[in-house]
């Protein structure tokens, strides 16, 4: 499951957007500016059908989202605690309830168990920086991701390099992203031990 589908989502027509964000003392006024992502996927001479190549430009398209993601979450002056079970205290103290758990691929029955039994969804990534063992939070309202309407390209074309010659084809697909945490205190990262 993507990271991105466990946030609040809109849509927005400009690049740069505006927003209230929580903070100790009166909301505080932030700003954030779209970000193009652009993936590459350059099809093989294997002749594949075009819906099984645009299958795979998805999943591409979901990893760079991801990747996008945790990488503007990271900014965000959140939380840290030692233990999954004192991150979630934290959470649950601030005010929404948490709703997810991000963790390093292959968590152990433990973690898994601990999620159902608290209510979280468990989604594995490999996105995680290094000294984060996992991130706690009620995603969904306490940040969404913005999509910016009428920017999301899909291009196929023969014409990159020598792919005309080699009758092999190429897709390029772009979108404009931007992430607003509107509750800092809805999330807490878990200490890699």
């Amino acid at each position: 499951m993507a990271i991105g589908t466990r946030f609040g989502q809109g849509s927005c027509t400009q690049e740069n957007l505006v927003y209230l964000e929580e903070s100790s003392g009166p909301l505080a006024k932030r700003s954030v500016q779209t970000t193009k992502l652009s993936m590459f996927l350059p099809a093989g001479g294997d002749h594949r059908p075009l819906a099984d190549e645009l299958r795979r430009l998805a999943v591409f398209t979901e990893q760079a989202e991801d990747a996008f993601l945790l990488d503007e979450l990271q900014k965000a002056p959140l939380r840290t605690a030692d233990t999954l079970a004192l991150a979630l205290l934290a959470v649950q103290g601030s005010g929404p309830a948490p709703d997810t758990v991000l963790v390093r691929p292959s968590p152990s029955e433990a973690v898994s168990g601990w999620a159902a039994d608290n209510g979280l969804g468990l989604i594995e990534t490999n996105g995680l920086p290094p000294t984060v063992a996992a991130i706690i939070g009620a995603f969904r309202e306490g940040a969404t991701v913005w999509r910016q309407q009428k920017r999301n390209h899909l291009c196929t074309s023969s014409s990159h390099s020598d792919y005309f010659r080699q009758k092999l084809r190429a897709h390029r697909a772009e979108e404009r992203l931007a992430l607003t945490v509107y509750r800092p205190s809805a999330f807490c990262w878990v200490a890699a031990a």
